[in-house]
């Protein structure tokens, strides 16, 4: 119901306006950021200084556009739903505080988890919301561009064997192949290469298919198989399935992703076999994964080799937890800062508890999940499944500060998309 006074309308506007200017001004800096906390930490080890301080523009990007949000007036029952579940997920961590479950230090840092990783995809989706066509259509192509920031730091590091810009360590035991680019973690680097393929499809969806989107495309696509972790590659050829099956019938998708794969394949194949410097890549990954596959029982080396050792991490967690009676995995509260298993749905289920964390991922499935029939609709069907069961073997998707906007412009472009579709069909 729109509001009849004039003074509220002029005061929501110019919320509206201050939150299209704040979010211009952050994601903006983002990159800036990520290249200075890169610059810092090369050649020192993240513990000599500190190695979360960059998230700290993340969450104060997070509360200035929540209190912008509150002083609108506007707020939806979601929002309200949403604030309840960050209260309830604060509280449980505070009730660990106080029981000694954890420190001081590991309660601020868990705050920080709860406020700008696991629910920051909700404040996003809230503020792009209440966004105008024009401005949601700028601060689109904005992210964009930093997307091409991100993928281009990722190509150059590895044309150019920028030391700064490695994803993995290069001593003797440790050496693997890849470049994260300015990325605080290759694998939310996995995440945001996943959100940048998602962007370009959705706009291919769109009508938008310019040769300047193909090169966009291109280079995602280029950046997500130098990052050398497994799931950017996997998870970009998953968006592209998810296009295909959203927009023709089962059997042409089918066939369109088998030659695609195909395609793909054989020009790996052929780089491997041709170019020295990927067969060298690849050869140093081979021997990495054989290396540390001789210290794991050999009914648990595939397992340990596709989780990338995750099995391990969950496993002691386990055993911390069933010392607790398995407490934490209904009130929440575990102090998982300080060791996590990499695997988003157990460690967030872990810090919010099992009931919480499921209304928690009901919220999130909203948000990309719609009842109409139509080409966006069910590309955000796929893309919610394959996100999902990315983020059970890769980790740092859901709980991420960084993959936030991203996520959260995906699901506005999608909503915006079935509504226009539908305004069309009753008119």
């Amino acid at each position: 119901m729109t509001n009849a006074n004039p003074a509220i309308r002029r005061s929501q506007t110019g919320s509206f306006t201050l939150l299209y200017l704040v979010l211009g001004l952050g994601i903006a800096m983002f990159p800036i950021s990520d290249f200075l906390y890169t610059y810092a930490v090369r050649g020192l080890s993240e513990g000599q200084v500190g190695g979360r301080y960059w998230i700290y523009g993340r969450i104060a990007m997070t509360v200035v556009l929540s209190t912008v949000l509150v002083t609108s007036g506007r707020l939806r029952f979601a929002d309200f739903r949403v604030f309840s579940l960050v209260i309830i997920a604060i509280l449980a961590s505070g009730i660990s505080f106080a029981r000694e479950g954890m420190t001081g230090g590991d309660f601020v840092q868990e705050v920080i988890v709860i406020l700008a990783e696991i629910f920051a995809v909700f404040v996003y989706a809230s503020a792009f919301r209440r966004l105008t066509n024009q401005q949601l259509r700028s601060i689109e192509k904005l992210l964009a561009f930093t997307l091409m920031i991100y993928a281009g730091c990722i190509i150059m590091g590895s044309v150019l064997s920028v030391d700064m810009f490695r994803a993995y360590h290069t001593d003797a035991n440790h050496a693997r192949a890849g470049y994260k680019g300015i990325f605080y973690a290759q694998n939310e680097a996995s995440g945001v290469l996943l959100s940048g393929v998602a962007f370009a499809f959705l706009g291919a969806l769109r009508g938008e298919w310019s040769q300047r989107r193909k090169v966009f495309l291109i280079t995602l696509f280029l950046a997500s198989f130098m990052l050398g972790t497994k799931a950017a590659p996997l998870a970009c050829i998953g968006v592209l399935g998810a296009y295909y099956y959203s927009r023709y019938g089962t059997v042409k998708a089918s066939f369109l992703i088998t030659i695609t794969v195909s395609l793909i394949a054989c020009i790996a194949l052929a780089c491997y076999l041709f170019v020295p410097a990927v067969h060298e890549a690849v050869d140093l990954s081979i021997q990495y994964f054989t290396y540390h596959s001789n210290f794991v029982s050999s009914d648990s080396q595939v397992q340990s080799t596709l989780l990338s050792g995750r099995n391990q991490k969950f496993s002691d967690i386990w055993k911390n937890v069933a010392r607790d009676g398995f407490l934490p995995f209904f009130v929440g509260g575990y102090p998982i800062v300080n060791y996590l298993t990499e695997m988003d749905e157990i460690d967030i289920a872990l810090i919010l508890g099992i009931p919480v964390f499921a209304l928690y991922f009901i919220e999130l499935y909203k948000l990309f999940i719609h009842k109409q029939r139509h080409s966006a609709g069910r590309f955000g069907k796929y893309f919610f499944v394959l996100f999902v069961c990315i983020a059970c073997t890769a980790g740092h998707m859901m709980k991420s500060a960084i993959i936030a906007p991203y996520l959260a412009m995906i699901s506005e472009i999608i909503r915006r998309s079935i509504l226009v579709v539908s305004n069309t069909d009753k008119s």
